[in-house]
């Protein structure tokens, strides 16, 4: 039986989709060893505000992927009632800046860069060894809904910020008890300190 503190199915398969996207991060970064464009790819993986610890440290952190469940709703087909389908609703934020340096277009260079960041989540997400996140038997599909540009700096600033929201849509099962691998065990302790 779960305990009333512990965390629910949304929290586990939200530290699933940080933690398939590091490492998805981890092996892009790796691929583009060297490339002219490789430090686009040394993409940083966060949870719920990760843009915040690295402004605080004044550590510049981009391109950086920042992970946020939106909304979790229940799904039609519940089999029992203790199983509740449910369909939660993250939304990924891939950022990347561009400063006005070097006669570039700061908000071209930092929309471009956002962009590649989102089309590296969208493959790692849709790689079939990413297809139930590390979940079997409790998420039963996933989907991207959306992608959509946005700015995140203001205009007048030497460096801008270009968003990428990747809307991911997880059909998951509530009531199914997840045995917390070692994958998993690090993520855990991310949640139950907060």
């Amino acid at each position: 039986m779960t305990r009333i503190f512990e965390p629910d199915n949304a929290e586990i398969v939200r530290l699933a989709l940080v933690r398939t996207l590091r490492n998805g991060a981890a092996a892009a970064a790796d691929d583009a060893e060297g490339a002219d464009d490789g430090a686009d790819y040394r993409i940083s993986v966060g949870l719920d505000s990760a843009l915040s610890q690295y402004v605080d440290n004044q550590e510049n952190p981009f391109p950086l992927v920042d992970v946020h469940l939106s909304s979790v709703r229940a799904a039609a087909g519940s089999a029992t009632v203790n199983r509740r389908n449910r369909s939660a609703v993250f939304d990924i934020l891939c950022m990347a800046e561009g400063n006005s340096g070097g006669g570039k277009n700061p908000w071209r260079s930092a929309n471009t860069r956002a962009w590649k960041v989102a089309r590296v989540v969208r493959r790692i997400l849709e790689a079939e060894e990413n297809t139930y996140l590390g979940l079997r038997g409790v998420v039963s599909a996933h989907s991207i809904e959306e992608m959509q540009a946005g700015q995140v700096d203001e205009e007048s600033s030497s460096v801008w910020v270009c968003a990428v929201k990747v809307s991911v849509r997880v059909d998951f099962v509530e009531g199914v008890d997840v045995v917390t691998g070692e994958a998993l065990e690090g993520a855990m302790t991310e949640i139950n300190s907060d």
